[in-house]
């Protein structure tokens, strides 16, 4: 990123800009002397505000014609970077070396700025990493598929809050594409996210758009008004018409567990898929992948309820 008169603009030219941050730097001035490395920048470059899930396919590519190189660093925009991180970790389960997501609070010429300390530290990390998509920021290699942006100024602006174990690797789950890949303009994915007075006029209004999948973000454990009938009889009518509905849990820290609460159970015996401790980031990141690989209806509810990568705890 550059300062101009309008804000940040993305910058141009990161190799010779990186290698000129190296070579003025004491701190690492001999930290990568192992570490062989090139730089390919991509065209356009963009604000993370502007990438859309067709950048997503473009990155995964990239990183499946580069496969002969040991690891691979994404330069990322923080502000979607847990989207991308997400959507690759879906994309790319069968990859056999590791793709880390790194990128900056600061620009990298900016005083203080932390940009050198993370791609240095992705470099390191890089040589050492699991298989599999990663994002390092502020001396942390998290899971892709796990991470939130959680501060927009703090240099450690990203987290795993749901993350309570250190994640094994599923061995049996995979996923390719049926048919012919859908457009990715062609899905949608809408979310509600209930607060004290959300109506059934809310949720028709989403129904009425014919989404492919909508996930309702609920409170604590998974629960809503089950007092309130017409908002129950909107999610059956979603059901009746095909549309896939999942929960997620509005907490900070949080899990839906649908066999604690009456509300919550009804909810169950409705067809609402439950995503577990799954982020909002990866739920809307696991559902457009499975759509843009084909996969029908009933085949995205139970996928959406599969461990594939670190995305959310085992029951």
């Amino acid at each position: 990123m550059r300062p101009t008169e309008h804000g940040l603009v993305p910058a141009s030219g990161l190799d010779s800009r990186l290698k000129t941050s190296l070579a003025t730097s004491a701190r690492y001035e001999r930290v990568l002397d192992e570490i062989t490395w090139s730089l390919t920048e991509c065209s356009p470059l963009l604000d993370s505000a502007n990438i859309i899930a067709e950048d997503w396919d473009r990155l995964a590519a990239q990183c499946l014609e580069h496969q002969q190189f040991d690891a691979i660093i994404i330069v990322h925009g923080t502000d979607t970077l847990a989207y991308t991180s997400s959507a690759l970790a879906f994309l790319l389960l069968e990859i056999d070396i590791p793709i880390i997501v790194t990128g900056s609070q600061k620009p990298l010429e900016v005083p203080g700025s932390d940009a050198l300390d993370n791609l240095v530290g992705a470099m390191l990390e890089a040589a050492r990493a699991k298989a599999g998509v990663w994002v390092y920021f502020a001396q942390r290699l998290m899971p892709g598929a796990r991470v939130v942006k959680k501060d927009a100024i703090d240099f450690a602006g990203f987290d795993t809050p749901r993350l309570r174990h250190t994640p094994t690797t599923p061995d049996s789950a995979q996923i390719g594409y049926q048919s012919t890949p859908r457009e990715w303009a062609s899905i949608q994915i809408v979310f509600a996210h209930m607060w004290p007075g959300y109506s059934a006029e809310h949720l028709n209004a989403l129904i009425a758009t014919r989404p492919d999948a909508i996930v309702l973000s609920l409170y604590g454990l998974g629960t809503l008004a089950n007092q309130n009938e017409p908002l129950l009889l909107a999610l059956h009518s979603a059901q009746k018409q095909g549309i896939v509905v999942v929960a997620i849990s509005q907490c900070y820290i949080g899990s839906i567990d649908f066999s604690v609460y009456a509300t919550g159970a009804q909810l169950a015996q409705l067809g609402v898929r439950s995503g577990r401790d799954i982020t909002l980031e990866a739920a809307y990141a696991k559902l457009m992948v499975l759509f843009r690989m084909a996969y029908p209806c009933e085949q995205v509810k139970d996928l959406f309820e599969t461990v594939l990568t670190h995305e959310m705890s085992e029951i």
